[in-house]
């Protein structure tokens, strides 16, 4: 039996890796051959641009962020391509859809990721796509964030945790305490700070301790240019940082952060977070009736920081909380004494 004749039709493209390839397409008439090249073509190349997977374009967005991007930003987008992206890492970025996307989101939702941590995940997917075709977004509708709801400690707390640190004896856990809570200061700047960082009453921010992206502690400088600044202190907070000729804390922030828990539990204190000592800090100031542009510079939060917000949202709630247990207590001694004792 005689074979039919055939034709092909071979086109060159650059793939992934900026290599130039070939690929033939074969059809029993040379038009069907091109045909079938352009359906290709539509299918996986955009303008001769290459084709690229979705873990590859998350892979060129860090590698090209990470001589601008804080150590533990990078590790954080590193963690987060490892663990999430499994089911559309291969997926050609063309290939996405809003359905596509939205499908995936619903997933890492179901699977009891929170909603900050899915919504960082949609974030770098958009980031990393948008950088190699600035002509994909995506529409699509994220968890809802949840509500703010950590402890932020009162002025008995922390007067309470001094005194618990004092009987412990434990001057570096004492200095970290006072440094983030009257600063306010991080705990990566408080255990990156030296003797030579302080000029009399003034602390000087200009570095932090993070862990790199391979794990490993390292003072780097400040993750934004607001967390540069110069705090004056109290004469009490600085009197204890006297006598010290190298590191203020010489200890890493975990380091720190265990400490810090275990002395909560001696004191029999609330479970808060260290840096809650920073929303303590700003809290008190903000009840002082401080400006927030004061705030934010002593702090290093940015203008119209979002936590300085959610802060100033829970001052006033207890403020308001305080006025109308006020009110009633008005109300109640004045009408319940003589006209509505019966």
């Amino acid at each position: 039996m005689k074979k039919k004749p055939s034709a092909t039709y071979k086109i060159a493209y650059t793939d992934s890796t900026g290599r130039r390839r070939g690929k033939t397409f074969t059809a029993p008439t040379k038009r069907e051959a091109v045909i079938k090249a352009n359906d290709w073509i539509n299918s996986n190349l955009d303008n001769g641009k290459p084709v690229i997977s979705v873990s590859e374009a998350l892979q060129k967005y860090i590698d090209a962020k990470r001589g601008v991007l804080s150590p533990s930003t990078i590790r954080s987008y590193e963690g987060i391509q490892k663990k999430h992206f499994d089911d559309i890492g291969s997926t050609s970025i063309r290939r996405l859809s809003n359905a596509t996307v939205q499908s995936w989101i619903s997933r890492l939702s179901s699977s009891g990721l929170s909603p900050k941590t899915v919504r960082n995940c949609f974030g770098l997917l958009s980031a990393a796509v948008f950088m190699q075709d600035d002509t994909i977004r995506f529409r699509v509708q994220l968890p809802q964030a949840k509500q703010f709801e950590n402890y932020c400690p009162s002025e008995s707390d922390i007067a309470v945790l001094i005194e618990q640190i004092q009987r412990d004896g434990d001057g570096e856990l004492l200095r970290a305490v006072l440094l983030a809570a009257f600063g306010p200061c991080r705990r990566s700047e408080v255990c990156a700070l030296t003797a030579d960082d302080v000029k009399g009453n003034v602390v000087i921010i200009n570095k932090a301790m993070v862990k790199s992206p391979e794990g490993v502690w390292v003072v780097k400088v400040p993750k934004t240019r607001d967390s540069y600044r110069k705090i004056v202190y109290p004469d009490f907070v600085i009197r204890e940082l006297s006598g010290i000729s190298d590191r203020i804390i010489p200890h890493t922030p975990d380091y720190i952060g265990d400490k810090f828990r275990k002395t909560l539990e001696r004191a029999g204190l609330p479970h808060f977070r260290f840096h809650d000592l920073r929303h303590f800090g700003a809290s008190i100031m903000m009840y002082m009736g401080i400006s927030q542009k004061t705030i934010e510079s002593r702090g290093g939060w940015s203008t119209n920081s979002p936590v300085l917000r959610r802060i100033y949202q829970n001052q006033i709630d207890e403020e308001m909380q305080r006025e109308t247990e006020q009110i009633n207590q008005h109300f109640t001694t004045r009408f319940t004494t003589d006209l509505l004792q019966g």
